[in-house]
């Protein structure tokens, strides 16, 4: 929760690499987290279903429920910690498919592992795990191919995508910092050839086409499907 919050504010203020400082923070302390709840959960199980009082009868198939339950941990806090980076930014979408996918996928599997294979209440667990796994894998991948970040370096004239410099035309980056200050907002060519060019350019109006089509190669993922 307060990651997200630290993320949300920086996304909003554009102030990309404390946001991009934030989410590696975030990160790594799911990875460390879900590594020791691990860890405490499975060696504790006997430990903790004895001070809840559990039956001596059940307490061997509760001990393996519960072990292999706590072996999705990581999986569990990762999804969770990607989940709010995502939420963070404005994408709560894709974290909720992913819930429904999960979820189908864990019924699935506990009617294949319990109703048909026979395996035990461990197995349960087992398709528990495994939907948790998937569906910290899709969120991830959904995070890592998020579109990246475009930054302009006023003063230097210099563009970063991901913080990489771009290697930009002096008139290409006159266009890119004029759509940046004046966002939500749809201009002709002919507007663009009078803002930026300061001057009639009526003999290639196309000159626009081209410029954009340079910065759409060079700043988009894929330039045949633009996002800007």
């Amino acid at each position: 929760m307060g990651a997200g919050v630290i993320i949300a504010r920086e996304y909003g203020a554009k102030q990309y690499d404390i946001m991009d400082k934030a989410i590696h923070t975030a990160i790594a302390f799911g990875l460390v987290t879900g590594a020791l709840l691990t860890a405490a959960g499975v060696g504790l199980t006997p430990m903790i279903l004895r001070w809840m009082g559990t039956p001596e009868t059940v307490l061997p198939n509760s001990v393996a429920y519960f072990r292999m339950y706590f072996m999705g941990s990581l999986a569990n806090v990762l999804y969770n910690v990607c989940t709010g980076i995502l939420q963070a930014v404005g994408d709560s979408r894709h974290p909720l498919y992913f819930l429904m996918i999960s979820s189908c996928i864990n019924v699935v599997l506990d009617l294949l592992f319990v109703g048909v294979f026979r395996w035990g209440v461990a197995s349960a667990a087992a398709a528990t795990v495994i939907s948790q796994v998937i569906s910290m894998v899709l969120v991830m991948i959904c995070l890592t191919r998020s579109e990246g970040s475009i930054r302009l370096d006023l003063d230097a004239r210099n563009a970063y995508r991901n913080d990489t410099l771009v290697d930009l035309t002096a008139k290409e980056f006159d266009v890119i910092e004029f759509l940046m200050k004046n966002p939500n907002h749809v201009y002709s060519r002919e507007s663009l050839l009078d803002t930026i060019w300061a001057y009639e350019y009526r003999s290639d109006i196309r000159t626009v086409d081209v410029h954009i089509r340079r910065l759409r190669e060079k700043l988009e993922d894929n330039p045949a499907e633009p996002k800007y």
